[in-house]
């Protein structure tokens, strides 16, 4: 069958690789849709690791059941991408971040495991796979995963009615992030992205109050903030300023960075209100240079996390098929497996107003 390899930096090569057989456990299906996610463009741009076939976010047609009573040939299906084995005492209590047997996930880390880049994919842990209603198509199906990332990250950040949020960078998890902000109660939703196509678009989707940037005054204030780097006095000075530009002069109740942008991170912790929450959903794989004393005049509790619950996707799915959480406005695009490379280089190009790219494995 056909799939997309990595074989270098910032390269993506269509080819040749096994065919999945049916052994009468893993469940067996084609890939119908497939999202590109944002850490698919971390491998891609370190051409690492080499031949891994990407793709973790993706819903199509079951071919062989395997093990699953419940499912036949022909079932219109979606795949959580969840280390949990569904099996041990953690998964049975729920608590499945806490699974002491964990599983592969598909299309991650290793080359060995082969994601759905692919025109089919075999289940390794047939409990993952969840069936789609009529009503519901294979792309908001895809987008499950995604929104569970957000919803995490919004839930850890304790969101409630009346909260005031910063959202830092405004991508596909970003603008999620703010749309469940907005779902969960936020009173007021501002976001920061340098990306003005982008940032246009999220104040399209009508989630967000304000787009930080576009405020009066606030880009210099930014730069004053920037040049303050050593020197935490000055940085409090400006942050107290921008909080006030910004219509929130005691500080944001929550801070949800998406960005991994080493500048968004510290910039996040100075609007934080004091004995507020930050949380780091974005990814960064280097180090940078963070204004500690920011965190202690804050106050400031700080979480990150990898991985999400079952039962959050189980949220996530139930809010996006019932219509409470729409997910349709975020495909920008499609490929097929044989121009997944130039997706790719639409979602690295410099001020792109992409979010979700969905790849049709079927379609060539």
């Amino acid at each position: 069958m056909k799939a997309v390899k990595l074989t270098g930096v910032k390269k993506l090569e269509v080819v040749d690789i096994e065919t999945p057989a049916a052994d009468g456990v893993h469940p067996i299906m084609t890939v119908d849709t497939v999202g590109i996610c944002g850490s698919d463009l971390h491998y891609w741009d370190d051409g690492d690791p080499l031949d891994l076939v990407m793709g973790h976010e993706f819903a199509g047609t079951i071919v062989d059941p395997g093990s699953r009573k419940d499912l036949k040939k022909g079932d219109r299906v979606f795949y959580i991408p969840s280390s949990a084995c569904m099996e041990c005492a953690a998964c049975k209590s729920g608590d499945t971040l806490a699974c002491t047997n964990k599983v592969e996930t598909p299309g991650i880390i290793d080359a060995s495991r082969i994601g759905a880049y692919a025109e089919m994919f075999k289940v390794k842990t047939a409990a993952h796979l969840y069936k789609i209603p009529d009503n519901i198509s294979f792309e908001e199906a895809s987008m499950v995963e995604p929104s569970t990332v957000a919803y995490h990250g919004t839930a850890l950040g304790g969101v409630k009615k009346g909260d005031t949020v910063l959202v830092t960078g405004a991508g596909l998890i970003g603008a999620m992030t703010i749309q469940w902000a907005k779902t969960l109660g936020a009173s007021k939703v501002v976001f920061s992205e340098i990306n003005e196509a982008r940032s246009k678009a999220v104040l399209d989707m009508g989630y967000a109050d304000t787009w930080l940037n576009e405020v009066p005054g606030v880009a210099d204030l930014l730069k004053k903030y920037d040049d303050f780097t050593d020197n935490y006095m000055g940085q409090l000075m400006v942050a107290a300023q921008l909080q006030e530009a910004l219509g929130v002069p005691g500080g944001f109740d929550v801070v949800i960075d998406c960005s991994g942008n080493g500048a968004a991170l510290n910039l996040g912790l100075g609007l934080l209100r004091p004995r507020g929450t930050v949380v780091w959903t974005g990814v960064r794989f280097h180090t940078f240079p963070m204004q500690h004393a920011l965190t202690i005049f804050r106050s400031a509790t700080i979480k990150a996390f990898l991985g999400t619950p079952i039962t959050e996707f189980d949220i996530c799915r139930d809010a996006i098929f019932s219509g409470k959480y729409p997910v349709k406005q975020y495909q920008t695009d499609s490929a097929t497996l044989g121009t997944t490379q130039a997706a790719f280089e639409k979602l690295s190009a410099p001020g792109n107003s992409q979010f979700k790219i969905m790849v049709y494995p079927q379609k060539g």
